[in-house]
């Protein structure tokens, strides 16, 4: 797997020694269509972002055909995406989506991006947001990916009275042929359902599903997904290990609703390295006894 990375990635330093960029379009704060009342919208992208050929690289905040009200967004994206015939998104994208009464924002510190035919996605997706807010903090030192799917503390899909926030710190993740999944949220379907995780049809051996939590019930009001204890959140992840044993009789589901679920490093690595699942949940529609959702996975 080194030497599929070592070589994708020097061929796409080739490319752009050889190739000329294309230059990237300003990210776009807001998009045509899109009817914004009492909100406060911010953007602020730094680094260095190249695409070439038919790459797409969008950093900072897109809002097409979305109606924002009462709302604050904000994207803070810094680091440096190569992207090679591939689909990078950093910050929050709200394509389609209606948004009201809700603080949305993502940060995103990547380091390097090295993608080849792939597509990554760090921060917000949603097509559907009401009286939520949704958090994404993404810091993660170089992905490197080739003909693969990434998603790293993507917060996806429709968003209604919930409160989600994603933080997630993970060293290096190299992908080759395969689809890796950290730390994902879907809340009732949407654009979820396009993480390989949440799709059963799509799910096959060499995929990496680590820390994903599928929301389908309305009972679910507030899913925290934390991966790596940078941050300080070593108390965190103490209680995290010590409340998932002792309700591990009951699913981990204390006496308030909370569901704790824990990871250790030794199960992350053995998904990565062997290409399958760890403490990964979905909360059924008839789920009555979920209440909160607090995920921590130990890397």
């Amino acid at each position: 797997m080194k030497t599929n990375i070592t070589e994708a990635i020097l061929l796409l330093v080739l490319a752009f020694s050889s190739v000329s960029a294309y230059s990237l379009p300003k990210n776009e704060s807001i998009g045509s269509g899109t009817v914004v009342k009492d909100s406060s919208i911010s953007a602020s992208t730094e680094g260095n972002f190249s695409a070439i050929g038919n790459s797409s690289v969008n950093a900072g905040v897109s809002g097409k055909n979305s109606y924002i009200k009462d709302s604050n967004i904000s994207s803070n994206v810094t680091g440096t995406v190569n992207a090679v015939n591939s689909r990078v998104n950093l910050g929050v994208k709200v394509d389609g989506a209606a948004i009201e009464n809700s603080n949305i924002s993502a940060n995103t510190n990547v380091g390097a991006v090295n993608a080849v035919n792939s597509n990554v996605s760090t921060g917000v997706e949603l097509s559907g947001a009401k009286n939520s807010s949704i958090r994404s903090n993404v810091d993660v030192g170089s992905i490197n990916a080739a003909n693969s799917t990434v998603n790293i503390g993507t917060v996806k899909g429709y968003a209604d009275d919930k409160k989600v926030s994603t933080n997630v710190g993970v060293g290096s993740v190299n992908a080759v042929n395969k689809s890796v999944n950290i730390g994902n949220v879907n809340l009732g379907g949407g654009m979820g359902g396009n993480s390989r995780v949440f799709n059963d049809k799509e799910s096959s051996a060499g995929a990496t599903n680590i820390g994903n939590v599928n929301v389908q019930s309305n009972t679910v009001k507030e899913v925290n997904v934390s991966v790596g204890d940078s941050g300080g959140n070593v108390a965190e992840k103490i209680k995290a290990r010590h409340m998932s044993k002792v309700y591990s009789d009951k699913g981990g589901v204390d006496a308030s609703g909370t569901k704790h679920v824990y990871v250790s490093d030794k199960d992350a690595k053995n998904a990565e390295k062997g290409g399958g699942d760890a403490g990964n949940v979905t909360v059924g529609r008839g789920d009555r006894n979920v209440k909160k959702v607090d995920m921590f996975v130990d890397k």
